[in-house]
This record gives C-alpha cells, structure tokens and sequence, in this order.
C-alpha cells in the first residue's frame, strides 16, 4: 500500500506538469490529483521539488536495477531515449530554478551517487582530489546539457550523446564493476519502496 501512495503521488504529479507546468503546480494540486490528503501527502514527500526529484531517483533505479545496461553507456543511452520518450513533462520539469531546480538536483544527486558507488567498490575508500574534481566536472555538465538536449540544442541521436559522455566519465568510474553498482543501487533502493 505504501508503494502504491508514493506511485499515485509521482503520477499526479507528472500529470499536472504535462497540463500547468512546474511553477503552477500546487500540493492542493497534487493531493486533489492523487485523491488523497495533505497529511499524507506530507508522510512521503516535503515539497513538489522532493516529488520532481523522486521522479529522477527512481528512473535511474529504474534503468539500472530492472533494464538491459551492462554499462555506463547503455545507462546514458537509456536515460537520454526515456527523456526523449518523455520529453514535454522532462522538459516543463526543467523549469524549476535555483537551488531546488531540477537541473541543481540532477548535478548534486549524480555526484552522491558515483561517490556512494565508488566508496562500496572500494571498501570504503571515496575519491581522490583529481576524480572529485572530475566528477563535479562531469555531473554539473551532464545536468546542463541535459536540458539543452532535451531542448534540442544538440541534434544528437541517444547512441551518439552516450558515447560522448562515456568518452568524459572519469575512468575510474568506468571501470568499476556493473555488477557491484547493480548490488548497490538495489541495496540503496530498498528503502525507496
């Protein structure tokens, strides 16, 4: 029942953005949409943004845990045809700013994530000072040309975006083991349901 609140919540949400776009959605909105009340809405999310978010959190759960990847490359490739697959609502979601923009989120999360990924495979161990630097590189270009793709600022198919960011991921990310960011993801997952 838990899962199904949360579900009913995300799709409210993502309705609405397709009809009013971001700044005009409400949390009446949402639990009007979702058939449910304030109170519980509040028990799984604090805000609109935290909902956007989640939406994020859980594609790429998504794509990694239930997909095909067998690697950063497939995932990106993944990633960029489902944005293009959703592309109204990905793109009215991208009309959020500041610090709770969508783009910001994607920037910070992506950061978290590799970082978590990286200490697990290696036992605890995070990043150097040069794979920091590049990773914060790395996830605040992916989160900004994001939203110029999806814009369509950069005619590139899925396949051909994917390879360029392959070719800009630090390398001791790409070669950490699939397998040990599948069993991670899933672990970091479990509580998301």
């Amino acid at each position: 029942m838990k899962k199904h609140i949360r579900e009913d919540i995300q799709i409210a949400f993502r309705d609405l953005l397709h009809e009013k776009g971001f700044e005009h959605i409400t949390i009446r909105d949402i639990c009007e949409r979702a058939e449910i009340s304030k109170t519980t809405f509040y028990r799984y999310f604090h805000d609109k943004y935290e909902v956007m978010n989640a939406h994020y959190q859980d594609l790429l759960l998504q794509v990694v845990l239930e997909g095909e990847c067998h690697d950063f490359r497939e995932m990106f490739c993944h990633l960029l045809t489902t944005a293009s697959e959703q592309w109204p609502s990905i793109k009215k979601a991208f009309e959020s700013t500041g610090y709770n923009s969508l783009e910001n989120y994607i920037k910070m999360y992506s950061f978290d994530f590799s970082e978590a990924i990286v200490k697990a495979c290696r036992g605890g161990k995070g990043f150097s000072e040069e794979e920091r630097f590049q990773c914060e590189l790395f996830d605040a270009g992916v989160a900004h040309i994001a939203l110029k793709w999806i814009e369509g600022e950069y005619p590139l198919s899925p396949e051909k975006a994917s390879d360029l960011l392959l070719a800009m991921l630090p390398e001791s990310l790409r070669d950490l083991e699939w397998n040990d960011i599948r069993s991670i993801l899933a672990y970091n997952g479990q509580d998301r349901t």
